[in-house]
């Protein structure tokens, strides 16, 4: 009998007794429903199931549509939810916005409909490149921008804007319309030649009957909305089919997504959303926007109130920094269903204060109450200064560290960065004397220096009672 293995960790949802609020969603019928909850409050939880027990009493799996964000998240929504309810379904129970949206446009309602197929952010930029790259493309820039329309980089920016833009339900004259009130030439510019790449996608894509189109990621959602809007017909079906909605991180949503949604929404239909939050800002998320989306509907709201994830201090400290920024952060206040964790608040001025601090916690809980080394981790907002000084510390307190080099920039990768000193050394761009003894002692703890944290307190000490003997030998020849 052949074996199957699962490739991917599938999280089940934790089998503990639904609390008021959540039993209220779970259980809601025949009208709209905004559950709002702060991280570890259960949304996620609470959406998966709800889903298992529609499917449960005998809806369709096909009737219901989850939207989350993030093909990953959809896999492990969907995936829990199955495992849950045992749910067989020809529509995929759990989609992302665009992948909703890409599915509308290839709708076929007749054989004469056109079928879109979906161009790669490489592909995109490519194609704008070479667009940037043809007089009439250049004639619409400021010369000050001429030498860098022939670059991948612009051409990145340039896709970026268009995005961003179809975001915000803009379209090629609004956006040059704005640019005009407020004196924004490079909006212009960008505005003409959005224009102009939008017709010459169309061009490539060739009008002919049975021809495959090509569309763009910033396109999909608009051109769904669009045909939407121009077929009652396909609006019809569709509202028919998906008779039960779902929405998952409702904050990370843009206004073009509200308006797709809008338009297919019936009264069941219920928004998950942590209304403090949102980590695709810099990707179009407004999570004020949908605040006011949901305030002008006048949605029925629950609030979950228990937290079962973080203990009562994370809880504090975490309501503490949400009340600074701009919003009430009233889904903060929630209590904590768990035991304290002794949780630790330290204000360290630099990374490598910070990183000491973290290496002698780490030295500490290994040997006074025997945690061991994989068991515990540091977790960045971002990789950068941050890593090297961690890196640097945990050298010295003989501490075995494993990076995720995937998180990293090619030259902050453990496995590079110290041959690029080396190459640097070897060129002279970095001389051997005590301005770079940073560099040099992160290299010497490196395999290539083959040191350990006795060798480099006697190399400090040594450096130390050099100077204070006031020997005359250069810094180059006391390292």
């Amino acid at each position: 009998m052949a074996q199957i293995k699962l490739v991917r960790k599938v999280e089940v949802v934790a089998d503990f007794q639904n609390d008021a609020e959540q039993a209220a969603v779970i259980n809601s019928k025949g009208e709209p429903l905004v559950l709002f909850g702060a991280p570890g409050t259960g949304k996620s939880t609470t959406l998966i199931r709800k889903v298992s027990k529609l499917i449960k009493d005998g809806v369709d799996p096909n009737s219901i549509l989850v939207i989350t964000y993030g093909r990953e998240r959809a896999s492990e929504i969907r995936d829990a939810i199955v495992l849950q309810s045992s749910a067989t379904a020809f529509e995929p129970l759990v989609r992302t916005f665009h992948s909703l949206a890409f599915s509308i446009i290839n709708y076929q309602l007749q054989p004469s409909d056109p079928t879109y197929v979906l161009i790669s952010g490489a592909e995109q930029d490519s194609f704008i490149k070479d667009l940037l790259e043809t007089p009439t493309s250049k004639s619409m820039w400021p010369p000050e921008l001429q030498k860098a329309l022939t670059t991948r980089g612009f051409a990145r920016e340039v896709r970026d804007l268009i995005l961003r833009a179809q975001e915000r339900q803009l379209t090629p004259l609004e956006l040059e319309q704005k640019g005009l009130e407020l004196n924004e030439e490079l909006w212009i510019s960008a505005a003409k030649f959005w224009r102009s790449y939008s017709d010459s996608l169309s061009i490539a894509s060739g009008n002919v009957i049975e021809a495959k189109r090509r569309v763009d990621s910033s396109q999909i959602i608009t051109e769904a909305i669009e045909r939407l809007k121009k077929s009652k017909e396909l609006t019809s079906k569709l509202r028919d089919q998906f008779k039960y909605i779902l929405v998952d991180e409702f904050q990370e949503s843009d206004g073009a997504q509200r308006e797709l949604l809008e338009i297919l929404r019936s009264n069941e239909l219920t928004i998950f959303i942590d209304g403090d939050s949102a980590i695709g800002a810099f990707r179009g998320a407004d999570p004020e926007g949908a605040l006011e989306y949901l305030s002008s509907k006048k949605f029925k709201s629950i609030t979950l109130q228990n937290n079962y994830r973080s203990s009562k201090e994370l809880n504090l400290l975490a309501a503490d920094i949400a009340s600074r920024f701009k919003g009430t952060a009233r889904k903060r206040n929630v209590e904590s269903k768990i035991s304290d964790k002794g949780i630790i608040v330290e204000k360290l001025s630099s990374a490598g204060e910070c990183a000491s601090f973290i290496a002698s916690a780490f030295k500490s809980a290994h040997l006074k109450d025997g945690v061991p080394w994989s068991e515990m981790a540091v977790l960045l907002r971002s990789p950068g200064p941050s890593v090297t000084a961690l890196t640097r510390a945990f050298a010295l307190q003989n501490i075995p560290v494993e990076v995720d080099a995937s998180a990293l920039a090619l030259g902050e990768n453990p496995a590079i960065r110290p041959l690029i000193w080396i190459t640097q050394i070897v060129l002279g761009q970095v001389k051997l004397d005590l301005g770079n003894w940073n560099l040099i002692s992160d290299l010497l703890l490196t395999p290539y220096g083959g040191a350990d944290a006795l060798t480099m307190r006697n190399m400090k000490l040594a450096i130390s009672n050099s100077r204070a003997e006031g020997e005359s030998k250069s810094s180059s020849q006391i390292i």
